[in-house]
């Protein structure tokens, strides 16, 4: 059976403020819609993410003031025991953490087949 594995992408765009971990005033409602929030933005950024076997997901995680969550990309790594390992699913979550939005305004589609190609034609250029 496939093993998922999970990238973690942070609980809202990187220069947005989000909802801190105190232990004491912790607000976990406004932590979990901040992330539901971030995790509508990436679905409609990536439109193409299922192609590729990923999933958008929240995850709780434990931490000595508390639980935290943020948003994650699940993903295939490649099989170490094929000969021939399908690596789209593991290349398309790096893209997603390469290519993430900085602030809530920011909701310019990315396309992976285009950056793909971008990336071919650079490396055409630099021979």
């Amino acid at each position: 059976m496939f093993r998922r594995e999970a990238l973690e992408l942070g609980p809202v765009p990187a220069s947005e403020d989000c909802q801190q971990v105190d232990g004491i005033n912790t607000d976990y409602y406004k932590m979990k819609s901040e992330c539901q929030r971030y995790k509508a933005q990436l679905e409609t950024i990536f439109p193409d993410y299922a192609d590729y076997g990923c999933q958008f997901s929240i995850k709780t995680y434990s931490h000595d003031f508390g639980a935290y969550m943020e948003v994650v990309i699940y993903f295939y790594p490649p099989d170490n025991f094929d000969d021939d390992p399908d690596e789209s699913s593991l290349d398309y979550a790096f893209f997603v953490e390469s290519n993430l939005p900085d602030t809530w305004e920011d909701t310019n589609v990315r396309h992976f087949e285009k950056y793909q190609s971008s990336a071919i034609a650079a490396q055409f250029q630099e021979v």
